[in-house]
Order: structure tokens, then C-alpha cells, then sequence
């Protein structure tokens, strides 16, 4: 064969994978997560022969969460990026109960106030097709791919309270929470853009985005459902290693 034929060859064989140095990238970051959930939950069950109602308005804050993953490069521009993400939220909520009379029918005793002590966490596995290329001292990635979400959220249980003869009114002792859990796969989307420093170019810094989106079903105390749409936006920064 050729010489020129082969050098060819070779050249062509050799351009879709990537130099072994620059394979894998280690991707650390803190990240804030500004999208908040919110979700209203109806509970009810029987006291005195009759049905008592509490309403829910619950919402999660904002906060800030660490975001590390991992991105392998196979064929030219293409890897795939592993990643794990985790936050913990406090959650404010508003809540209103009505509650059957023991001694008269149909004369409910109204009570409302707010939520405290109320938690939100969320765990989530990303697994993604990632797109990128570099010029220069800076590396960029656009990815996306399946979510894997771990949901715990306080809903409230039945309100607790004290009551005296008339039994006209009650005096709210508390609602408590109850932690429910929930898996749903849901996708994620986003980018990465990286600058590496020194002539060794193991080392940088960067920023994400990222977007993920995946709907939680939690059972409450009486077996109904209350949607949680879980993810959000995610906007990190952190050091970036290369290997």
C-alpha cells in the first residue's frame, strides 16, 4: 500500500477517539438551586361519624447544593457525564382545618395557621450523552439524558388539639409531619463551560447550568396522591480536574 494511503488511513482511524490525558474530566461544584416547588395537599378522615378536612398549601425555599459528576470522552466530541446532585430544603406552608362538633352534627369548628419543623430533600442520579470540544485554554460540554430523583417531603398528618365543654372551638396543639417518599425518572438538560489553567492544563474552573425536571407522587395518611413537580434549574461553579 501506498505510504501516503497509509498515513492516511492511520490518521483517519485515529481521529475519533480522544487522547488518553484528556479522556475523563472530574466535575465539582456548588451549586444554587433559585427554583422552588410548591404543592397543596387535602387530607381527611372520620372523627366523631363525620369527615374532617385539612387543607395544605406547602413551599420549598431556595438553597444551595453541592453537584459532582464525571465525564468520560469515547468517540470525538461525544462522552458520556455521570453526575450526582443533592439539596436539602426547609418548607413554609399555610394550613385550615375543619373538624366535626362531638356532640352536633353538621357544625363544623373552623382552625387555620401555619407549618413549621417542615422538610424537602432531594437526591438525584443524572445519566447523559455529552457534546463537547475546546479551544484554547476553555472546554465546553452541552449534555442531556435520563434523571434518576429521590423525593422526601413533609406532608401533615392529622392536627392535634385540645377542646373544652361547649367543644365549640379548639385550641390547635400541632399538625405534625410526615415524611413521605418517592423515586421518578424524569431528563435533564444543560452546559459547561471551563477554563484550564497552566501549561499541564489539569487543572480549571467552570461554570453549569443545569435543568431537570421529574413529577413525585406522594401517598398521604389517606391514600390519596399529592404531585410534586421535583428538579429545577441548578447553576454551579467549581474546579474541574482532568485526567
Amino acid at each position: 500500500m501506498n505510504p501516503h494511503a497509509m498515513l492516511a488511513l492511520g490518521t483517519v482511524l485515529a481521529a475519533p477517539f480522544v487522547h488518553a490525558e484528556d479522556r475523563v474530566r472530574v466535575i465539582l461544584n456548588g451549586a444554587l438551586s433559585p427554583t422552588t416547588q410548591s404543592f397543596s395537599q387535602t387530607l381527611t378522615y372520620t372523627e366523631y361519624l363525620e369527615t374532617a378536612t385539612l387543607n395544605a398549601q406547602l413551599e420549598t425555599k431556595s438553597t444551595f447544593s453541592p453537584d459532582v459528576g464525571a465525564q468520560v470522552q469515547v468517540f470525538r466530541k461525544l462522552g458520556v457525564f455521570v453526575a450526582f446532585t443533592s439539596s436539602n430544603r426547609d418548607e413554609k406552608g399555610h394550613f385550615s382545618a375543619s373538624l366535626p362538633h362531638p356532640l352536633y352534627l353538621d357544625r363544623p369548628r373552623s382552625i387555620e395557621g401555619d407549618l413549621s419543623g417542615f422538610r424537602y430533600k432531594e437526591r438525584a442520579f443524572h445519566l447523559d450523552l455529552a457534546f463537547g470540544g475546546a479551544s484554547g485554554h476553555f472546554d465546553y460540554a452541552l449534555f442531556a439524558g435520563v434523571s434518576a430523583v429521590l423525593v422526601e417531603a413533609y406532608l401533615v398528618d392529622r392536627g392535634r388539639y385540645d377542646q373544652t365543654y361547649p367543644y365549640d372551638s379548639v385550641t390547635l396543639r400541632e399538625v405534625p409531619p410526615r415524611a413521605v417518599k418517592n423515586n421518578p425518572t424524569g431528563f435533564n438538560v444543560g452546559g459547561r463551560l471551563d477554563y484550564r489553567f497552566g501549561r499541564s492544563r489539569r487543572f480549571g474552573l467552570g461554570v453549569q447550568l443545569r435543568f431537570s425536571a421529574a413529577t413525585a407522587r406522594l401517598e398521604t395518611p389517606d391514600s390519596s396522591t399529592v404531585k410534586v413537580d421535583a428538579g429545577g434549574l441548578l447553576a454551579g461553579i467549581g474546579t474541574r480536574l482532568y485526567f
